[in-house]
């Protein structure tokens, strides 16, 4: 009969979710359900096993199994003989119950961090301002046209200002803002002029304006959208060359190279926050080719935004030769 019901159950949640196609519960259940599978294949092959921590963790494994056995195999003898019981000795504490109590400890364990995992990202879902079955939509169709709207958003930028919008600085030096925060006025969201500019983005007056999601710098497929701190990251980061503080980034000294020079790009790990001014990289570094660089989720290639508006796809396989050109400084590639 429990088996039974089982099979009701499954049958019932697979007709619900084939029935909800297409619709917004039906792509939430669908991922919900399925959805660590191509977690799984995104993430695994970037997973780098310390063979130094795997060596400590079976070590104090190896110790803790035997200092157990060793401690109960003792308790036990010393529990048959204050009992007096008459089958003293002829039973001593077996191997296999350490083997099986080490193994709830550990189910325990692994059981305990993933609750914790679980609620803290409830916790993010509830605190969020966006239900949950509109949160992707919210995002935008895909990461292409994220970059585009970014794009447009720059564009925006540069018609009430002289130059792009690079990392700024204080008379101190102290870093203040991005460029992601200097476009915000120029994407179509609300309170974007509310930020301190004055004051650093981590500033206690600005920090929690920072902790709030922009979808337009969330790509879709990636899940993770903020650090351990609680700020919002950014999929997305800058060419470093061209938005990097102290660049006088002015369309006049990069004329005719526009939609060959890279303005910004997708990330695939070390996400920062999309309020911090070193959210910036360097496309010559290469193609999902260090943690650090530019790399699409796929692990095939990049999409890349250029000065002129236009969002290309761009191969692990291009030349880092090409690459670097294409990541000059504008004052480096005026050809004057």
């Amino acid at each position: 009969m429990g088996k039974l019901r089982v099979g009701i159950g499954v049958l019932a949640l697979s007709v619900l979710i084939i029935g909800s196609v297409g619709t917004p519960a039906g792509e939430s259940l669908g991922r919900l359900a399925f959805g660590w599978v191509s977690y799984l294949v995104r993430v695994v092959p970037k997973v780098t096993i310390s063979g130094d921590g795997v060596f400590t963790g079976v070590f104090c494994l190896i110790l803790f199994t035997v200092g157990l056995h060793l401690f109960l195999r003792w308790f036990h003898r010393e529990i048959q003989t204050t009992a007096g019981s008459p089958n003293h000795g002829s039973r001593r504490w077996s191997p296999r119950w350490t083997a099986s109590l080490v193994s709830i400890v550990v189910l325990m364990f692994v059981t305990g961090i993933s609750a914790a995992v679980v609620m803290h990202q409830v916790g993010w879902l509830l605190a969020s301002r966006r239900s949950l079955l509109t949160y992707r939509a919210a995002v935008g169709e895909s990461s292409t046209s994220n970059l585009q709207m970014i794009g447009l958003a720059s564009s925006g930028y540069l018609s009430h200002h002289p130059a792009l919008p690079v990392a700024n600085t204080d008379a101190q030096g102290r870093m203040l803002h991005s460029w992601q925060t200097a476009i915000l006025l120029d994407l179509p969201i609300k309170n974007a002029g509310d930020i301190q500019t004055e004051v650093p983005w981590d500033d206690p007056r600005n920090s929690a304006y920072f902790r709030g999601i922009v979808s337009f710098y969330l790509n879709p497929e990636i899940g993770v959208v903020r650090n351990l701190q609680g700020y919002a990251l950014s999929h997305y980061a800058g060419n470093v060359n061209v938005l990097g503080a102290g660049r006088t980034s002015r369309l006049d000294t990069i004329k005719g190279t526009l939609s060959n020079t890279i303005l910004a790009g997708e990330v695939s790990g070390q996400f920062k926050p999309w309020g911090d001014p070193t959210n910036l990289r360097d496309p010559g570094l290469g193609v999902n080719s260090v943690p650090n660089g530019f790399g699409g989720p796929s692990g095939k290639g990049v999409n890349f935004l250029f000065l002129d508006g236009s969002v290309r796809f761009v191969r692990n396989t291009t030349d880092p030769a090409v690459l670097r050109r294409m990541s000059l400084a504008p004052e480096s590639s005026d050809p004057r």
